[in-house]
């Protein structure tokens, strides 16, 4: 794909794409055609992009809920696991286990192939709902989100009062669900907005230093992540 956007005639490039391979990504570089990454890049590969807090995002969802007593965290993400997006929300979760005194099991880390959301999650869920007790699931993009609450109400499993459930990615869905979903939003038009202003920069300017930008993410507390409503029903 990236072969094919190198060999037609354009003034700049804004890509989100889930490509890896460092030499692709090198021969775009030096095609000298302008371009600007957003949501995710390729280590290792300097290039402007313009992405979310991944690791600050995952690390303040994973205190919250900590916060709300729910000690026996999952989390759920997408194969594959090299995309930076991944690696950064994985690590933010781990380390605030470990700044608030929990050890981190990797038994409650669980990969679902996103070729295979819907029969790999069912399996998951409940191998962590009987096996491990798990009293809350982060799922790590809105995909894994939209999946999650079918299975388990087939499960017979109420959020949140049996299970806390909180996603990493927002959409309009999450706020008229019931129960509303908790979630880390990602400043999307904030994101389009500043690569534009790097690629056009780059395109009118060839020397002009790469940009690497880090934009802050948003908690949306709701219903699901076992506040008001979990309290309520544990103290009946």
């Amino acid at each position: 794909m990236l072969i094919m956007l190198m060999n037609k005639v354009l003034d700049g490039l804004i890509l989100s794409t889930p490509f890896s391979d460092r030499n692709q990504m090198r021969k775009l570089r030096d095609s000298n055609i302008p371009f600007v990454l957003i949501y995710r890049y390729v280590p290792g590969v300097k290039t402007n992009y313009v992405i979310s807090a991944n690791y600050q995002g995952a690390f303040d969802m994973t205190q919250h809920l900590l916060s709300m007593e729910n000690t026996k965290i999952a989390l759920l993400h997408v194969t594959p696991q090299h995309l930076t997006t991944m690696k950064y929300r994985i690590l933010g979760y781990q380390e605030a286990l470990r700044k608030n005194g929990h050890q981190v099991k990797n038994r409650l880390i669980k990969e679902i192939p996103y070729d295979n959301i819907k029969k790999t999650m069912e399996k998951t869920l409940k191998e962590l709902i009987l096996v491990e007790k798990i009293d809350s699931v982060f799922f790590l993009n809105n995909k894994l989100t939209l999946a999650g609450p079918e299975v388990l109400k087939r499960l017979n499993i109420r959020i949140p009062y049996d299970l806390s459930l909180v996603s990493f990615d927002d959409i309009d869905l999450f706020r008229f669900s019931y129960p509303t979903i908790t979630s880390v939003s990602q400043p999307k038009e904030d994101i389009g907005r500043v690569a534009f202003e790097i690629l056009l920069n780059q395109i009118n300017n060839r020397e002009a230093k790469m940009q690497q930008i880090v934009l802050p993410v948003k908690l949306n507390i709701r219903e699901s992540c076992g506040s008001s409503m979990k309290k309520l029903f544990m103290k009946l």
